[in-house]
């Protein structure tokens, strides 16, 4: 079961990808710069990108090394605040995969102990 949760928040995060991939043609990655640019204009763009990385950091892990495991409660709106914060304070990391990024900072701010 938990197999199947995992593969279908991959394919979440595919779906939500794709439009920015078309878009981008010459990009061979959806940066951290083109996130923090999508989630200054669409919230709900940016809570459905980050959410289904969480969630595949949650059911699968890790990603790209990275793990997190968030508390009982935590919200998508408070996994999204704290990527638009880390962005914003990393601006010299945004040329990375956003992918990337969001994974580096959910396991900064949800360390597993």
């Amino acid at each position: 079961m938990k197999q199947i949760i995992g593969v279908v928040a991959v394919v979440v995060a595919l779906v939500v990808a794709l439009p920015v991939w078309a878009e981008e043609k010459s990009a061979a990655f959806f940066s951290g710069e083109a996130l923090f640019e999508k989630c200054d204009l669409s919230e709900e763009y940016c809570i459905g990108y980050v959410t289904a990385i969480a969630d595949v950091m949650e059911k699968v892990k890790p990603l790209y090394g990275e793990t997190a495991c968030f508390p009982e409660g935590t919200t998508p709106g408070a996994q999204t605040d704290t990527i638009k914060a880390w962005l914003a304070e990393n601006p010299k990391l945004r040329y990375l995969s956003a992918t990337s990024l969001i994974a580096k900072a959910l396991a900064k701010a949800f360390p597993c102990e």
